[in-house]
């Protein structure tokens, strides 16, 4: 026996209500006493026993009676809260057959979903548990011994789960632990078990309710403020990329000796916003306008803002390109207007044809 377990058990014979129980009048279920003897059973098994002991109480009385190992995996507070009733059908109690039926059922699905997992993992090295595992594990054993204490009747206003999850710090499965207690919750509220909790006073299911409702509450709680005292995230930076890895596969013609052009480095296409071209086939003179900066996909011209830029075709293509590439900007923003051909509109596409003539 524990040394907290036995201190429990020494405080226990201190109250007349906490008695080592007789099972005498437990054997038969049309016993006068049965009732009277069955809630002074249920409050010395509250009061005197912890997880461990009741976890055990189950693991021997599955291996006796049905020949069932549950596995040492399994943590206790997954299946302690059975214990009591298998600690009563191990001292003879008479106990109706939809409660065992039910209890045996819950047992069976823990075994099940834990066997399930590991036939997952029979090809993988074994797993040690979690650092997230371990933390929940003790947290939901930490709020069982606050079921407890409303099991022997103590103050209420004492307990806080709020104070004990956030003694723990990094990662922890809210989902185990609320799944955990609303299992518990509606246990109570359907009245699973009714043999039991229809003994229990109205006080007794009222205080285990509230306290249920309060470990979820608590936790929904904490992991809210979790998320809003995590600072946020600085935006990610933009890689940079090398322009001459973006134009690397752009088509352009390098030079036109009729009209003496030259291209300039494509490189220099990155990030500007004014760009002017001329196709030597089609004779059209083209300015493309960005507002945020050019980039380039294969031979496409991306970024182009296609209400503020235009094309022409020119019938003197000597004489207008010379005063584009002699003239400034002021020149340049009234070029196409003074033109009379008809403007069309820009498609952004860079070929073997084209002549790359200013930057800016």
């Amino acid at each position: 026996m524990s040394d907290k377990r036995a201190k429990r058990h020494i405080k226990a014979k201190q109250y007349d209500s906490f008695q080592p129980p007789s099972f005498d009048n437990l054997r038969d279920k049309t016993n006068e006493s049965y009732k009277r003897d069955l809630i002074l059973a249920c409050n010395y098994a509250n009061y005197t026993f912890d997880v461990a002991f009741l976890a055990k109480t189950v693991r021997e009385y599955f291996k006796t009676t049905h020949n069932t190992k549950i596995p040492a995996s399994i943590p206790d507070w997954q299946y302690s809260k059975h214990g009591k009733v298998c600690w009563l059908l191990s001292n003879g109690v008479d106990i109706t057959l939809e409660t065992v039926n039910e209890m045996i059922s819950a047992i069976n699905n823990i075994i099940g979903t834990y066997n399930s997992k590991e036939k997952s993992n029979d090809n993988t090295v074994a797993k040690k548990r979690s650092i997230v595992d371990i933390k929940t594990d003790n947290i939901i054993s930490e709020f069982e011994e606050l079921v407890d204490i409303v099991m022997t009747n103590q103050k209420f206003t004492n307990i806080k789960p709020y104070d004990i999850i956030s003694k723990y710090s990094g990662r922890i499965d809210y989902e185990l632990i609320n799944e955990h207690f609303k299992k518990q919750l509606k246990q109570l509220s359907n009245k699973n078990y009714s043999e039991f909790y229809e003994n229990y006073s109205n006080d007794y299911k009222k205080k285990l309710k509230e306290l249920f409702k309060l470990i979820l509450n608590d936790v929904e709680k904490f992991k809210e403020n979790v998320k809003q005292s995590k600072p946020a995230r600085n935006p990610r930076k933009k890689r940079k990329v090398n322009p001459e890895k973006i134009i690397s596969k752009l088509n352009y013609l390098k030079s036109f000796k009729e009209l003496s052009l030259e291209s300039i480095h494509p490189s220099k296409i990155v990030n500007a916003k004014i760009l002017w071209t001329y196709n030597t086939k089609t004779k059209e003179l083209n300015q493309y306008v960005s507002d945020v900066g050019f980039t380039v996909k294969g031979s496409t011209l991306c970024n182009i803002n296609i209400e503020a830029s235009c094309k022409k075709r020119l019938r003197k293509p000597k004489e207008v390109l010379k005063k584009l590439m002699s003239g400034g900007k002021v020149v340049q923003n009234n070029l196409l207007k003074e033109l009379t051909t008809k403007p069309l509109t820009v498609n952004g596409r860079i070929n073997k044809n084209t002549i790359l003539l200013k930057i800016y």
